[in-house]
């Protein structure tokens, strides 16, 4: 049954109108090419284009590349067969800031009483976060069980051989359950992290800290990472560098970030970790590891995308670390940036606000 228009009584209308004003769901009202005549404000939120614009676009203007062609073949199959009820799928808008944004979308086809298409109705759900979360579970699956894989098999060393085993054996095997334990425990630290800010619930204490010192700590904490490959890690901040940061939040962040380095840095290489001073204070920690492309660089600064590749030791990470780096700093009005060469090393850096200094 073809669903018919005709001329809508007062009251429909001042129901239609309210419900598309005020509705969470976006709301698109397109002709049949697909050109945007109306939408409401839940739209703008989802885009980050005010109504005014996006009804001077078509959907492709909006659309990510490659969903454009399923929507126009969904378009197409509803005037050809002028289905009365919504086809539903799944789409990427592209937001004001080019960002990719996953919405669930159901279009419907409104005829006339001749049954000649007028114009379709889209509406979107917004999903991002649903498919954001989906997808770093399936990250972090892959690694768990990479990871108790590697401790299954050095246990029934322990368990079946240890009697065959020498000293200097059970001390390697050791050694390796050790750093197999300390991935795990920080993959653990950080998705904890990871939920407390899905719940808003990160407790921010900015205090004076001292950068020389808490590079020092995490350094301490991390020294055995870089022992394994010959790196050598440098810290040139000045021992009288102060700056405004939440004390355990900075830790998470230079700990990420060193062990990033280490990950991605050849043996017998060094890293350094300096701080910039000027118009704009920064902490930057560098590398001679294997580096970057620009196409890298995008995803691993694109909210939207948990990267990850293996380091020069195979290692295996979620791409959880960075993404917890970049919430901690930006609650404390900074910036993640990184600069790369690929085949020549990679420097991450983090804008900081120093103490105001003291009035005499």
């Amino acid at each position: 049954m073809t669903r018919q228009t005709g001329k809508p009584q007062t009251n429909s209308e001042i129901i239609f109108k309210t419900v598309f004003d005020h509705s969470d769901t976006g709301i698109i009202l397109t002709d049949p090419e697909g050109n945007i005549i109306g939408c409401n404000n839940a739209l703008t939120v989802i885009t980050g284009f005010p109504s005014e614009q996006l009804e001077k676009f078509n959907t492709a203007d909006i659309t990510h590349r490659s969903d454009f062609a399923e929507e126009k073949r969904v378009m197409k199959e509803l005037i050809k067969t002028r289905k009365p009820d919504p086809v539903k799928m799944q789409k990427r808008f592209i937001s004001s800031t080019n960002e990719t944004v996953w919405v669930n979308l159901s279009i419907l086809l409104i005829t006339n009483d001749k049954g000649t298409p007028q114009y379709f109705i889209e509406l979107a759900e917004n999903i991002t976060e649903q498919k954001l979360v989906k997808e770093l579970f399936s990250v972090i699956a892959h690694d768990l069980r990479g990871h108790f894989h590697a401790l299954l098999g050095l246990s029934e060393l322990l368990a079946d051989d240890n009697d065959d085993l020498s000293i200097d054996e059970i001390r390697k095997i050791g050694k390796e359950l050790y750093a197999a334990f300390r991935s795990e425990y920080s993959l653990l630290e950080n998705l904890l992290a990871w939920s407390k800010i899905q719940k808003d619930n990160v407790e921010l204490v900015p205090d004076v800290v001292n950068l020389h010192k808490a590079v020092d700590s995490s350094i301490d904490l991390l020294n055995w990472l870089a022992v394994k490959k010959g790196i050598e890690i440098v810290n040139l901040i000045n021992e009288n560098v102060n700056i405004v940061f939440d004390a355990n939040l900075l830790q998470s962040v230079l700990q990420n970030i060193i062990s990033n380095a280490i990950k991605f840095s050849h043996e017998e290489s060094s890293i350094r970790i300096q701080f910039k001073s000027g118009e704009i204070n920064s902490v930057e920690i560098s590398d001679e590891g294997t580096g970057l492309t620009e196409e890298e660089i995008k995803k691993l600064l694109n909210q939207d995308i948990y990267f990850s590749k293996p380091g020069t030791a195979r290692e295996q990470g979620s791409g959880l670390g960075l993404v917890i780096c970049r919430e901690f700093i930006e609650k404390h009005e900074g910036r993640l940036y990184i600069r790369s060469k690929k085949g020549k090393g990679t420097t991450v850096g983090f804008t900081v606000k120093i103490p105001e200094p003291v009035s005499s």
